[in-house]
């Protein structure tokens, strides 16, 4: 009997892509500042989202008084409020003792309702779904769609 072996390619999460067309940018309204949103692992369906200054591109620390929030949805589910979402650097900075943090990155997930709130202003934005057919799944099994009533 032979046997064979599935490799499922995904990527880190907190990696960059390399090609520029995988990256989604808004600016900020106001301000000197674009959020940048870029495919995670596509199994965990995972995003990142770094805040860039508009004219450089370059990926900097998150503003100062900025926060960023995951917002329920439906905005009438039960038990779930808004919950502050905090970057990766800022989750692990203390596990990395004298490592200088100079960008952050935050982990967001396929459809989730997100909002940035800044001094007098705040941004909302939905994060993009990818298709379940761009999701790996076994060679050989069968995938099916539900729809409830």
């Amino acid at each position: 009997m032979r046997s064979s072996t599935v490799v499922i390619a995904d990527v880190s999460t907190q990696e960059r892509p390399r090609d520029p067309r995988l990256y989604q940018t808004q600016p900020i309204p106001g301000t000197k500042y674009s959020l940048r949103l870029f495919p995670g692992s596509y199994v965990a369906r995972e995003w990142c989202l770094e805040f860039i200054l508009t004219r450089s591109e370059k990926p900097i620390l998150t503003p100062a008084n900025v926060t960023v929030w995951h917002i329920p949805d439906p905005d009438w589910a039960e038990g779930v409020g808004y919950n502050r979402i905090f970057s990766l650097e800022d989750t692990f900075t203390d596990s990395l003792p004298g490592v200088p943090i100079k960008e952050e990155k935050y982990v967001l997930r396929d459809g989730e309702k997100v909002i940035v709130y800044m001094p007098k202003k705040s941004v909302e934005f939905i994060v993009p779904r990818r298709p379940p057919h761009t999701l790996p799944f076994l060679p050989g099994g069968e995938h099916y769609k539900l729809a409830f009533a």
